[in-house]
């Protein structure tokens, strides 16, 4: 954990240089109206009460707006500060579970959506490289085109094969209390680098998921 710590120390300072970044250049507004378009409707807004429709009905001269910003982002690898303000919300989890205990309930972090936008935004140029056909094809999670489904189809085979040739099949079924909250952000940000994510990209993810703050 300490080697992959110093490296990705040393991929994020400002005194090395980097190898050129195919994949963050300046956006143009008509590449953002198209990540607009591709927004959900009536999805809940954050602290500052705004949705993805405002976005969507916001006009070239919001989608002016927005472009400037995210290429200011992309030259100053640097978010702005409410960008990482979020609302948390806690949901019942149901399935009579008490309601007087904590662990009943999901807690559901929003972001701004312009935050959220950005993200598409990365993920798009991410997307567009190379990247995604370095991901193990045993990997389901968080993958285009791939869904619980595929992995209950794939174990079940695994499981006809073995019962037809009478030999075990052993399976391991992990669940990771507060994954997410928990997460390891510099494996994270080690593992992007090994598949290809450097230069501004790399610095925008890091900054965009470390020192986020929220609101209950």
């Amino acid at each position: 954990m300490r080697f992959e710590n110093n490296e990705v120390s040393n991929y994020l300072d400002p005194s090395n240089e980097h190898s050129s970044d195919s994949m963050l250049f300046n956006t143009c507004d008509e590449e953002i109206q198209t990540l607009i378009s591709q927004l959900p409707n009536k999805k809940s807004a954050s602290l500052d009460n705004v949705t993805y429709d405002h976005l969507k009905h916001g006009g070239p001269m919001l989608n002016k707006v927005i472009t400037d910003l995210f290429n200011a982002i992309q030259n100053t690898e640097t978010l702005p500060t409410r960008f990482k303000n979020g609302l948390t919300v806690t949901l019942y989890k149901g399935h009579g579970k008490p309601y007087c205990e904590p662990s009943s309930y999901r807690a559901i972090s929003l972001l701004p959506v312009i935050s959220k936008l950005f993200e598409e935004f990365l993920l798009n140029r991410i997307n567009k490289s190379n990247i995604a056909s370095k991901v193990n094809d045993l990997q389901h999670v968080f993958q285009k085109n791939m869904n619980c489904k595929k992995v209950s189809l794939i174990l079940q085979e695994a499981g006809d094969c073995c019962c037809e040739r009478g030999s075990a099949l052993n399976v391991c079924y992990m669940d990771a209390k507060s994954a997410f909250d928990m997460l390891w952000i510099d494996g994270l940000l080690y593992k992007l680098h090994n598949m290809g994510v450097g230069g501004k990209t790399l610095k925008c993810i890091c900054v965009a998921v470390t020192y986020t703050e929220k609101v209950i």
